[in-house]
């Protein structure tokens, strides 16, 4: 990533609320959604599409202009690599959650697919929330769509803490969706339940990982204490961080932690998560926290002592000050030569009282990768399951970088098969330690499709690699 920041310009041609970006991969034009009141229109989401890298000379489109009743907006935005626009919106009262695409950069948009729709007379407040993300690195067509549903119980304020978290994932550029999954399906005896804010990704192999935030929730009533959540289809649940817990009211929408966010490094396939943290301080004040994961989400850690993770924005004490509502751009990105995690974040500073109106700062902040890892463990971690982590690069020309982790000593055997199945070659066949593993491969094969297996103890995994030349 390089470049130079290019100004500012209005991007709405009228006062707007909201905002999603993404960047069109021809020319990194930037996109822009919002929702804004046009003249003579009703309130709706709206895209804006630049000419090209910084020229500053953006087309407005509204989204699903053909409705013409109902106010649907907040939008999230995701643009694949063959310029398909991907937005899922909210009904007005959030009562409805909608997807639709648009093939032609926004001009025309598809009828409206609706993920969920609360029963009739339930009334609004619930904060349901949806996301989309398009992988453009190695699975390109994969989209992943997902949302909160209410569970039912709770009302008023207390129902929007009372979320299951779905989704669904396309293969082929959202022309077709797969089944609809409950990743939670809550039941009354449990004592926990998910919150709105929900953010989904995809690793190295295609595989899903979806980040949320949850709350204490007994009894048809939420408490303020709560938890940062992961989950993917090979490590199931893992906490990230959390409990945390405050006696004052964190604020309406919001828990003690919350925002939650994950980012992959597409060298290593370790996983970045942020998050909000707020504290019962006087002034009352909040923070950006941050952990990451070298064995794929099943355990997380950061350089700070205890489970906050480390605080990467730093509000002073004493100070009345939010650094609030962090979005993470997906991937992590080599800036000035440095690794690091591209973090957008809101300064509130309200710094007078809690009910003064201070003018709120927009920050974009390149943080250092290596300020969350760990320098200095007192010895190696054993990884909490056998793994095969990552394949990268994907493709690769000559070298590819296997990693593996192993939960105790085992015979490993690593081969690389052809797409007719025949062994091309093994790099690895022998014992090792429990740890983490890597093999840098020299490929010396013609270009196409392969395989990496690996088979350990107990354990079978193949991962699909692509070789280019």
């Amino acid at each position: 990533m390089s470049g130079s920041w290019y100004g500012e310009i209005g991007v709405s041609s009228g006062e707007a609320g909201w905002e999603a970006v993404g960047a069109k991969p021809s020319n990194n034009a930037g996109v822009c959604a919002y929702h804004m009141t046009a003249p003579g229109d009703i309130y709706r989401s709206w895209v804006a599409v630049d000419e090209s890298q910084g020229g500053y000379t953006f087309t407005e489109h509204a989204v699903l202009p053909q409705e013409t009743n109902e106010q649907i907006i907040w939008p999230s935005l995701a643009v694949d690599n063959q310029e398909n626009f991907h937005v899922v919106n909210h009904s007005y009262y959030y009562e409805t959650i909608l997807y639709t695409r648009s093939t032609d950069g926004g001009v025309t948009w598809e009828d409206t697919t609706i993920l969920y729709e609360e029963s009739s007379g339930s009334g609004p407040g619930r904060n349901i929330s949806g996301g989309v993300f398009a992988d453009r690195w190695n699975t390109p067509g994969k989209i992943i769509r997902d949302w909160t549903e209410w569970t039912g119980e709770g009302t008023g304020g207390t129902a929007q803490h009372a979320q299951d978290v779905c989704y669904q994932i396309s293969t082929d550029y959202g022309a077709t969706w797969g089944p609809k999954i409950n990743l939670t399906q809550y039941q009354p005896s449990d004592t926990m339940r998910a919150f709105c804010h929900i953010k989904g990704i995809f690793d190295g192999n295609g595989d899903p990982h979806i980040v949320f935030a949850t709350n204490y929730f007994v009894g048809g009533t939420a408490y303020n204490r709560s938890w940062i959540i992961h989950w993917s289809p090979s490590t199931g649940f893992s906490n990230v961080a959390g409990p945390f817990s405050m006696n004052n009211n964190p604020g309406n929408w919001r828990l003690p932690c919350d925002y939650g966010n994950i980012a992959l490094d597409r060298d290593n396939g370790w996983l970045y998560a942020t998050y909000s943290l707020s504290r019962d301080t006087t002034p009352r004040n909040g923070d950006v926290m941050g952990k990451y994961s070298i064995d794929n989400g099943t355990t997380w850690i950061s350089a700070a002592q205890g489970d906050t993770g480390v605080n990467l924005t730093k509000t002073p004490p004493g100070v009345f000050c939010n650094d609030d509502y962090p979005c993470l751009s997906p991937y992590t990105e080599l800036i000035g030569g440095i690794k690091s995690l591209v973090l957008y974040y809101i300064e509130d500073n309200d710094t007078n009282s809690p009910n003064s109106v201070e003018p709120c700062t927009v920050r974009v902040y390149f943080c250092s990768a290596d300020s969350l890892i760990k320098t200095d463990e007192p010895g190696p971690v054993t990884p909490a399951a056998t793994h095969l982590l990552s394949v990268y690069p994907n493709p690769a020309r000559s070298i590819t970088t296997i990693n593996y982790a192993l939960s105790q000593e085992s015979w490993v055997n690593v081969k690389v098969l052809d797409v007719t199945g025949r062994i091309m070659d093994e790099p690895v066949d022998q014992v090792l330690p429990a740890g983490y593993h890597t093999v840098h491969y020299k490929a010396e094969l013609p270009p196409g499709v392969y395989f990496v297996v690996m088979e350990a103890e107990n354990y079978l995994q193949t991962n699909r690699f692509v070789l280019i030349r």
